[in-house]
């Protein structure tokens, strides 16, 4: 009975020792676990980060191709306004307007002027890119002007 009882208790150290190695495996993968959640969820912040600067650089990128294309704008405006053949072109006065001050009879007050949006900055370049091509039609023709009116003699 003594050997029985040694034989028991040997298997019953046996089975704990088992339980302990059990154990620490088990705790040595739930901290592998939890590291590896740690590690996820920060690579997932950091591709957050990532796409939102992303975006940002796009933007940024449209931002600067849209302030090229309106400082192009500006610039061929400015040498469509240069003298051309020692003549500079005389302001350009836009017909609508003189309407709408000659029927214009109180002054509009700040208060009365509608809320309009601000102008996209795609629209802002196009209608800049009429202007300039407009702007530049009228120097054409303003330029050829002069060449054609000859001096009357005798008057």
């Amino acid at each position: 009975m003594a050997r029985y009882i040694r034989e028991l208790e040997q298997k019953n150290d046996d089975l704990e020792r088992s339980r302990r190695i059990i154990e620490e495996s088990i705790a040595g993968i739930e901290a592998a676990f939890h590291n590896a959640i740690e590690r996820n969820a920060i690579l997932e912040s950091e591709i957050d980060e990532k796409e939102g600067l992303k975006e940002k650089l796009q933007r940024l990128a449209d931002e600067t191709r849209d302030l090229k294309q309106e400082l192009q704008v500006k610039e061929k405006c400015q040498e469509n306004e240069r003298p051309v053949n020692g003549y500079r072109s005389a302001p350009i006065v836009d017909s609508n307007r003189l309407k709408e001050i000659e029927t214009q009879t109180t002054p509009v007050k700040k208060d009365q002027i509608p809320y309009q949006a601000p102008i996209t900055p795609a629209s802002r370049v196009m209608a800049l890119n009429i202007v300039s091509d407009l702007i530049r039609k009228v120097g054409v023709s303003t330029s050829s002007i002069p060449s054609r009116i000859t001096p009357r003699r005798g008057t």
